[in-house]
C-alpha cells in the first residue's frame, strides 16, 4: 500500500477508512483471509485482526520471522499459515 496501511469498507457503501490501529508497519505487501481471520504481511512480519480491522494484533505464533523478511505471500492450511518471502 506503499505507506498508507490497510483500508477497510463495508459492502453497502463501499466508503473505504483507513484500519491501522496497531499496525507496527504501514507498508503492507500482502493479505490473506481464513474464517474471522485477516492477516497483513509486511517487512519482518504478520499481525492479525479478527475485528475486520478495527485492531490489529502479533498473532505470536510467527515470533521467529528475520526482521528483514519481507512477507509477500500469506496461504492457509486446514491448521498451519504459511508465509513466502523473496529473500
Amino acid at each position: 500500500t506503499n505507506g498508507n496501511g490497510v483500508f477497510v469498507s463495508d459492502e453497502a457503501t463501499a466508503n473505504w477508512a483507513l484500519a491501522n490501529t496497531g499496525l507496527p508497519d504501514l507498508n503492507i505487501l500482502s493479505m490473506a483471509t481464513t474464517g474471522s481471520y485477516v492477516l497483513a504481511g509486511y517487512k519482518g512480519g504478520v499481525y492479525a485482526t479478527t475485528n475486520n480491522g478495527t485492531l490489529w494484533q502479533s498473532p505470536n505464533v510467527l515470533l521467529n520471522i528475520p526482521s528483514y523478511s519481507s512477507i509477500t505471500g500469506i496461504q492457509f492450511s486446514t491448521d498451519r499459515v504459511f508465509i513466502s518471502t523473496p529473500n
